[in-house]
This record gives structure tokens, sequence and C-alpha cells, in this order.
């Protein structure tokens, strides 16, 4: 949902958001990326308020959220209107500048080989020492603007150190490279903010002038892990399961009495996602608010299910129909990072005679693709976090 601003009120909206980002960049030490996060967004709001000004006047307008940001889809068009105008002068060039870089970058993941992730002090620590040498730098500064899948503003910036004067490959690959990304939403007049922050080095393995040796980065493969549930899971009445006699059962209101054990064992997962990758991942179209409601699968067209309640054919056309696996990707970005399939319990027809069926409870299946494994340490927190009776406690039961 957004609202537009007009007039006065758009301008000192611009301005109060260009002041409040200064001040929460002063507030962090001169050259963090985080203050320069904060200078960016307020260089963006001082942009926008010279260019709505000088163009549109009394027509100026710009579409807020309500959560108190600028949105994304009415914000990118000010910004790619004044690329254009930079191009016939002086104006807007330093915002453009970086616009411009922003949107034609691609993003540096370690798999690319010439470059390895370091922490934040060891990357502080190498400027220190290229300083230290008098090493002559220049960077260059790189932003771009968009909305993550729970629509809170999110600003993507890169700053990618150069040497001066030094040989064809020092002008074309930067010897230092950092990435954030910051999200920002409002709670009554206070700013919520998340960082998300990536630093790079030339790879030592490769020597700087491009040539290349085995590459050090290693690949991880992906975990999966099923999550089987038992009758205590179900948080009802024990109903009455014949495997003989061709009794009904009430399948929506036992499917609805699951839900509890979905939703807690679904948050675990995340949870402990979230921790191992030291990144927020949500589950694509569902709002973590609605989790109950949507893991309820108040829309399986069962009342009173038959013996036969869902064989392996009406899974997958229901599956066909509504969606029970999920993506997981970044809050961040969006990119995907796995998926998460909820299994509804039903009959398994075992033997070839019509009695031959048993009950099975369903369960979760989790996938994490190893491409979003950075390191050692990542993959054992995510081994261990995400062992069945880490994330919850359970016997598979058939009945």
């Amino acid at each position: 949902m957004t609202t537009k601003l007009k007039g006065e009120k758009l301008f000192s909206y611009l301005n109060g958001l260009e002041k409040t980002e200064k001040e929460m960049a002063d507030q962090t030490d001169e050259g963090y990326l985080e203050s320069l996060m904060h200078l960016q967004i307020a260089e963006i709001a001082s942009a926008e308020s010279v260019f709505l000004k000088s163009l549109h006047k009394d027509k100026a307008q710009l579409s807020i959220r309500l959560n108190g940001f600028p949105s994304s889809q009415s914000l990118i068009p000010d910004l790619e209107a004044m690329c254009e105008i930079s191009k016939e002068g002086k104006k807007f060039q330093g915002i453009a500048k970086k616009f411009k870089i922003g949107k034609n970058h691609k993003e540096l993941y370690e798999n690319e080989e010439i470059y390895m992730s370091v922490s934040e002090e060891e990357w502080d620590e190498e400027l220190e020492i290229r300083k230290e040498h008098k090493s002559e730098l220049s960077s260059k500064i790189g932003f771009s603007v968009d909305e993550t899948c729970d629509g809170h503003f999110e600003l993507s910036l890169r700053e990618e150190i150069y040497l001066n004067g030094y040989d064809e490959y020092s002008k074309k690959f930067p010897i230092m490279v950092r990435e954030g990304k910051m999200t920002c939403y409002m709670i009554w007049d206070s700013i919520i903010e998340g960082f998300e922050k990536n630093f790079y080095v030339p790879n030592k393995e490769f020597e700087l002038k491009g040539k290349q040796k085995e590459p050090s980065r290693k690949s991880f493969e992906g975990i999966e892990k099923f999550y089987k549930f038992g009758r205590s899971d179900y948080k009802t009445r024990k109903p009455l399961f014949l495997k003989w006699g061709g009794d009904s059962i009430d399948y929506s209101k036992f499917l609805a009495a699951g839900t509890e054990t979905r939703v807690k064992t679904t948050e675990n997962i995340l949870e402990t996602i979230n921790l191992a990758l030291n990144k927020e991942i949500i589950i694509k179209e569902i709002k973590k608010g609605n989790l109950e409601k949507v893991l309820a699968f108040s829309w399986v067209p069962f009342k009173n299910a038959p013996k036969s309640t869902l064989d392996n054919y009406q899974l997958e056309e229901i599956k066909k129909k509504n969606n029970t696996c999920f993506n997981l990707v970044y809050n961040s970005g969006g990119r995907k990072i796995g998926e998460i399939e909820y299994l509804l319990p039903h009959n398994y027809k075992k033997y070839s005679d019509d009695d031959g069926f048993e009950f099975i409870l369903g369960g979760i299946r989790l996938e994490i693709n190893g491409s979003a494994i950075l390191d050692e340490n990542q993959e054992e927190n995510l081994k261990e976090g995400l062992k069945e009776e880490k994330v919850k406690k359970k016997k598979y039961f058939l009945i």
C-alpha cells in the first residue's frame, strides 16, 4: 500500500529524510559501510527534491509506502530521468554516475574465484596496509534501489577500490570491493534498519596480473532434510483410523490440527538458516504473519475423506492448483537459496489389493542449495542446526 505526497508535504518529507539519514551517518564512524549507505539515501532524497522542484513544481508527487519510505516503483523512474538530464550538462551528474554503475554491475560472489570473501576487520586491515605503502587509490561507488519481498525499502551499494596508474589489469579489476544492502522502514517516528555486508579482496591463489592458478573456492553439496510428523504433532483428539472397513475421517479438521506443528517447525527452520548464513531468509510469497493462515491448507477440497483420502495422483493435482512447495529466498534481493515443501497427510497404497494401505501423517521437506553456503563454518552450522532432533523432536508413525 502506498500514499502519494504532493506539494509542501512532499518537500518537507524529503528534507526530513535527508536530515535524518545524515544524522544517522554521523552516529557511525566515518568510512564505515553503514555510514556510506546512510549518506547515499540522504543524497537520493536531496537529488529527488531538486529534481521534482525544477521539473514538476506544483505537480510534483512521490509515492510513499505506509512503512514510511519511498516506493521504488515511483523513485526509479525519477532516477532514470536524472541520468538522461546528466547527459546534457552538469546537473545530477554525481548521482547519475553512481546509479548507472549500480544498475550495470554484476554481483560479486566468491565463486567468481578471482576474489575471496573476508571479514570487515580483515578488509579494513588490508586498506590500512595499502595506505601505509602510499598506494594511490581511487574509489567507485554504485547504488540501486529496490524493495524486499515484504515491501521494505532496500538500498544496494557497492564500492570498488582501484590502484591508480598501475597497469591495464589494475584499471579493470578492483583490488578491494565491499558490498552492502540496507533495508529500511519506519515504526512511529523510529527508522528500523537492517544490514547485509560482504567484503572482498583478490584471492591470494591468483596472480594480480590475472594468471589463474587452481581455484581454492570449495563447492558445497546441498543439504536435504525431512521432518516427519507423528500423532502428537496434530493437536486434536486421536481420530479413529481403520485400515479396513471403509470408515472415513474429517480430513480437513485433522489437517488443520497439524497447523501449529507446521508453523513452529517452519519458524525454527528459518531461524536456524538465518543464524547459520547470517542473512535473513524468508519464504517467498508468504509473509511471516500469514504463516498460520497459509499452512492450515484450508483450501484442500476434502471434508469427510474416504479411506483412499489423498492418493499420490490427487496430491500431484492439488500441487498443480495450489502450491505446497515454496522457494526460500534472501529477503534482501530475493535470490533463491532452497525450497521448503509440505507433505500433506494421505493414504499410501502399500499392496495391490484395495485394503492394503497405510495412513501417512506427512511432514516437511527442506532443501538448501550448496551455492548458498560460503564456507565450512556455515556448512557445519547448517548441518548441526538442522538436525531433526534439534529443530523438533519427532517420531514417524504409520497408522
